[in-house]
């Protein structure tokens, strides 16, 4: 009989330590397991090093493991690097299936940028990671990192909740800027306008301005445009001041032919400008004034001779320029035009030869070069 109750008491104690034995069995197959993902980091000798990133990144979170990249496991590639008088991160993360989500943060310095991007990857892998207060380590740190080797580099501090919504309301600001930037061609993002820009501008141009038949003629002009700042972009006045030279044209009448050529300086003025095309085409509605002189010269007549009258005419165009680079642009322009003072020409014999019209209309094409 005693013996039969030492049996039953060991076989009880045996039972008992396995049962006790496979409890932290059970606890520890619970647990989520590890997710497995490949990081690529790359950044300035003044940002945090690749094993320090890592690191605060498992100071939030331990549920990752570091493998060779591999197209099963997720991918996180890591950017930092200096843009101006700030410093720029970007985290992109690849899924196996390929798609792709990045996250950008811009701050004035590198540790706190490179702090934003650690939450960013911690959340990424743990949605529950703990990122209001810096959790003590449950996992080894692995031996190729090795971060408590780094006495240099001074612990991270605990990251506080509204660390996490600066870093947010910074990034969207960074996306508000790219979006103003879009519209602006060939200026880079947060690039203000220049005050004052200059433009050459050359232009052939036909006019029924000036005598009863159609005159060709060039021009030139030297283009001041304004665009102060914190005024709308279409507030943008312009002057320009040039010459016009027609070519000579001959005007038949009954008693002979007669030559005339027109010679004068143009003023423009425009006060506003319109803009299409994702900034590429300009719409500039103008005044317009040209003071010169007018020649004409009898060619078959016995008393032939040259004159000379002063002319002077105002009106209204309107251009348009398409860019087809930073600063070359081409474009037409129109102009409807009135003079002071018609002027008559007519031989001694009788009969005019040409009086200027009314009105008159003057238009073309134009090269530009804005600089």
């Amino acid at each position: 009989m005693p013996r039969f109750h030492r049996v039953c008491a060991t076989t009880a104690a045996l039972v008992l330590a396995v049962c006790l034995a496979s409890m932290p069995l059970r606890a520890r197959a619970g647990e989520p397991e590890a997710e497995r993902v490949s990081v690529a980091y790359a950044a300035q000798e003044s940002c945090p090093s690749e094993e320090r990133f890592i690191g605060n990144v498992r100071r939030y979170t331990t549920k990752w493991q570091v493998v060779d990249s591999s197209s099963s496991v997720r991918s996180f590639r890591v950017v930092l690097g200096r843009r101006g008088a700030e410093h720029r991160g970007v985290l992109v993360i690849e899924t196996p299936n390929g798609e792709v989500t990045q996250r950008e943060i811009v701050a004035p310095d590198c540790e706190r940028v490179a702090r934003g991007l650690a939450i960013a990857m911690a959340l990424a892998i743990d949605p529950e990671a703990n990122i209001s207060e810096v959790p003590p380590k449950t996992a080894p740190e692995p031996e190729a990192l090795d971060v408590a080797s780094e006495p240099e580099h001074p612990p991270l501090p605990p990251a506080r909740p509204e660390d996490a919504g600066k870093e947010k309301a910074t990034e969207r600001r960074t996306e508000n800027e790219k979006e103003k930037a879009r519209g602006k061609v060939g200026a880079p993002s947060g690039a203000r306008r220049p005050v004052l820009t200059f433009a050459l501008e050359a232009r052939g141009e036909v006019t029924s301005a000036v005598v009863r038949d159609v005159a060709p003629v060039v021009g030139a002009a030297v283009d001041v445009r304004a665009a102060p700042p914190g005024v709308p972009e279409w507030l943008a006045p312009s002057l320009a001041v040039g010459v016009r030279q027609s070519f000579p044209v001959v005007v038949d009448a009954p008693f002979g032919s007669s030559e005339f050529s027109w010679t004068t300086a143009m003023f423009r003025l425009c006060p506003v400008r319109f803009r299409f095309a994702s900034g590429r085409l300009d719409a500039v509605p103008c005044a317009e004034a040209n003071a010169g002189v007018l020649q004409a010269e009898a060619r078959t007549t016995p008393a032939a001779r040259r004159v000379s009258s002063a002319w002077f005419d105002v009106g209204g165009s309107g251009r348009v320029v398409y860019r087809i680079g930073q600063s070359v642009g081409v474009g037409a322009t129109i102009l409807v035009s009135a003079p002071f003072v018609r002027h008559r020409f007519a031989f001694v014999e009788g009969g005019v030869v040409s009086q200027a019209p009314p009105v008159g209309i003057t238009g073309g094409l134009l090269v530009e070069w804005r600089f």
